[in-house]
């Protein structure tokens, strides 16, 4: 049988410190939240990542900010800390009003270094559909971390190409994941000398597949799997 194609990781996000002043809010101290920025920035660049982290979570009870729960979330990162970074890189995400893809890329990194379980990934992919734009970049991305996770997600893995697809009609992995679904689906059946009974999923894998050479003709792959199927089901 043939494998999935796997969509392109996205890159993690090198730490940027940044300086802000931040909103009163109540009691707010903008004295003390300015002295714990201050320290957070020091300890960071002495290399106590741990102690940074601590210096921003200690801010975040004056005044909470993406910026600044992005920033724990990178702290603790460097400090090897990683259960710790996912949850800020949670609040960030919850927080943030227009830099949740930035975010939801740093997440997928901090939740693999993390070793989640299979049922929390699966969790956190599912939120994470709450918070980003139907942009199909963001279902391949879901559907590649899937793809890794023990267990069988082919009923999820399905569901996001279909969106994928729904969205961008020629978006090219999806086109041949698809294909490559229906693909093993009839070759199983054929495999147990139901021929006949065969042909309809890979026929439909064919359409998947033709679509995805109109696309990207340059894959020589794509030539050995039509080759297959014409030899299967005839052309």
């Amino acid at each position: 049988m043939f494998t999935l194609k796997t969509g392109k990781k996205l890159a993690f996000l090198p730490l940027v410190l940044v300086s802000f002043s931040s909103q009163a809010q109540g009691d707010f101290s903008q004295e003390k939240y300015d002295s714990l920025y201050m320290h957070a920035a020091a300890s960071s660049v002495s290399g106590e990542f741990g102690k940074a982290t601590g210096y921003l979570e200690e801010m975040l009870t004056l005044s909470e900010t993406d910026t600044i729960e992005y920033l724990a979330a990178n702290f603790a990162l460097q400090a090897s800390e990683f259960k710790r970074a996912y949850r800020h890189n949670w609040k960030a995400i919850e927080l943030s009003h227009g830099e949740k893809e930035k975010y939801f890329r740093n997440l997928l990194y901090t939740a693999e270094k993390a070793n989640l379980s299979s049922d929390e990934y699966v969790e956190m992919l599912h939120k994470c559909q709450s918070y980003l734009p139907d942009d199909p970049t963001y279902y391949e991305q879901e559907a590649g971390v899937l793809e890794t996770l023990p267990g069988d997600h082919q009923q999820e893995l399905q569901a996001l190409y279909v969106k994928i697809l729904q969205l961008d009609p020629d978006y090219g992995i999806a086109l041949f994941n698809r294909g490559i679904y229906f693909f093993n689906k009839g070759i199983a059946i054929y495999n147990q000398n139901k021929k006949e009974e065969s042909k309809p999923d890979i026929l439909k894998a064919k359409e998947y597949f033709l679509k995805y050479k109109e696309v990207n003709p340059s894959d020589e792959q794509i030539g050995e799997i039509l080759s297959t199927i014409e030899q299967i089901v005839g052309a």
